[in-house]
């Protein structure tokens, strides 16, 4: 997956994972996310207001993802990495649910 974010506040995102928030079902665990059925689809980015910058939104024009997808994005060894919590038990936080998307 390749996410291109541009200083006018627009992203080309290319090969997304369709079961990360395209189609249903969505992936419950890192193992289900479909990586070789990918969608390609534009917009809008957009940081978290003042004291959530780590979050990053991405609003999509449309095409193949509509609608909006939210991650953290975190500092990790030095890297900007995007990372996103899958399933929709929020106490279940094992490894297997933390999905890296991008480093």
């Amino acid at each position: 997956m390749t996410l291109e974010m541009h200083g006018d506040q627009t992203f080309d995102m290319y090969n997304w994972p369709s079961n990360l928030g395209c189609a249903a079902p969505k992936a419950e665990y890192v193992e289900d996310v479909a990586w070789g059925d990918g969608r390609d689809f534009s917009g809008e980015w957009q940081l978290g207001p003042d004291g959530y910058e780590y979050s990053l939104s991405l609003f999509s024009d449309g095409g193949e993802c509509p609608g909006s997808l939210s991650f953290e994005v975190w500092l990790v060894a030095d890297d900007l990495v995007i990372q996103d919590w899958l399933g929709t038990d929020p106490e279940d936080d094992s490894a297997s649910r933390l999905v890296e998307l991008s480093r």
